[in-house]
């Protein structure tokens, strides 16, 4: 049975997915990984856009040894199968365009409901100003700082991929404190009505889902 975390090359080995928080890891963890990584793989390391990191071809027979190394220098890994995905954010408060901290609420969020299963992949990312607007779009849920007053431009049911879906913007602007009790709305109507191997937009467009009315009216 494949592990959580890893993914099968097609040459048969394996790439096994560290997790961050929201895409950061300590200088202490950084170095951890990297001997690990030179102990068990001979490829370099790969930062995906999600805020990941990736040990590419690994044998299959060290693969558990891997993970339990990787787990003694408290790292994670994870990020595969039909879960809530890991939740990215922007570079965050240190940003001069940034109107709010991402890291707070991109940590809280992670933290309720990262690895809560799905029918398929479902992706958080939140962002500190309208520049990342276009890559709010692309995902699940995409939340996006409208002013310093933590209130939110909230996007529901984007993708990326072969099959691209521009999010939906919530009509009204969403205060901070409401931002956790949205996603669960939308995570718990997700797990309810959504097919297998369905994405959270595809059931909002084969349902014609008004996402004023059902998630934050």
């Amino acid at each position: 049975m494949q592990m959580q975390g890893t993914v099968i090359q097609k040459n048969g080995r394996y790439t096994v997915r560290i997790i961050t928080q929201t895409g950061y890891l300590s200088g202490t963890q950084l170095i951890a990984l990297s001997e690990i990584a030179m102990r068990y793989s001979k490829a370099d390391l790969f930062f995906t856009s999600r805020g990941t990191i990736e040990i590419s071809d690994v044998e299959e027979e060290k693969v558990q040894d891997l993970i339990a190394c990787l787990g003694k220098a408290n790292i994670s890994v994870g990020g595969t199968g039909t879960t809530v995905r890991a939740v990215t954010q922007c570079k965050g408060a240190t940003c001069r365009s940034s109107l709010s901290d991402p890291g707070r609420l991109s940590k809280i969020l992670d933290e309720k409901f990262f690895g809560e299963a799905v029918p398929k992949k479902f992706k958080i990312s939140v962002f500190g100003c309208r520049n990342s607007t276009g890559k709010a779009m692309c995902n699940d849920v995409g939340i996006v700082a409208a002013n310093m007053q933590r209130q939110y431009y909230v996007y529901l049911g984007g993708m990326a991929g072969h099959n691209v879906r521009q999010g939906q913007k919530l009509d009204k602007l969403v205060p901070e404190n409401e931002i956790v009790p949205l996603v669960r709305r939308c995570l718990d109507f997700y797990k309810q009505h959504g097919q297998e191997k369905e994405r959270f937009g595809q059931m909002l467009e084969r349902l014609d889902i008004d996402i004023n009315k059902t998630f934050f009216n």
